[in-house]
């Protein structure tokens, strides 16, 4: 799902303050998967470079 559909989403079905919430969740839970798919980058880099 997108994430202006979520937002959507969310601010049509709860109340703001539950909104507020749910969406510094949102936005944590995308940095750490960001991170980690970073460091499955830098994981699969380094494997392939012992590989080599």
């Amino acid at each position: 799902m997108l994430y202006n559909k979520a937002v959507k989403a969310l601010n049509t079905y709860h109340y703001v303050a539950t909104t507020q919430r749910l969406l510094g969740k949102l936005e944590s839970y995308s940095l750490t998967l960001v991170r980690l798919q970073q460091q499955a980058v830098q994981l699969t880099n380094a494997l392939e470079s012992k590989q080599e």
